[in-house]
């Protein structure tokens, strides 16, 4: 039974880590334009609200995974660093969603078409890439 829920536990921090990847990635193309129309600016505000539930998940299951694992990995300078990853990730990319956001303003009821506002630099695609990293040493670590 043991085996069973740290499989289970596993495999939900793996698809927690897909989910948050694909929504960084989407949240991204999204920030990126100078004109962005309203509906996407609704779908942002939507991955921002299930972001960070994912992140729950993540720690959760991260922190069952290593105590559970603790002896084989407790020492590991790949598990440290990519803790280290993940909280610089976490810290930019929330910055940078809750920055953009806050520019599109509080109100969706005001539907204009399209809303201009000034793209995310080529650093915001750095979480992006920063959290396929992350998620690249979880593979490492668990192989």
């Amino acid at each position: 039974m043991d085996t069973i829920v740290h499989l289970l536990i596993l495999v939900l921090h793996a698809l927690a880590a897909m989910l948050i990847v694909g929504s960084i990635a989407v949240a991204l193309m999204i920030m990126s334009n100078k004109k962005v129309e309203w509906a996407n600016l609704v779908l942002l505000k939507q991955i921002w609200r299930w972001l960070t539930p994912l992140i729950g998940i993540q720690i959760i299951t991260g922190l069952y995974l290593m105590i559970n694992e603790w002896e084989e990995f407790g020492h590991s300078g790949l598990l440290w660093f990519k803790l280290a990853l993940l909280a610089f990730d976490g810290l930019v990319s929330a910055a940078a969603i809750k920055r953009y956001l806050a520019a599109t303003g509080n109100n969706l009821n005001d539907k204009p078409t399209t809303v201009s506002l000034q793209p995310i630099n080529k650093y915001g695609w750095l979480t992006l890439l920063t959290f396929l990293l992350i998620s690249t040493i979880g593979v490492l670590l668990a192989a």
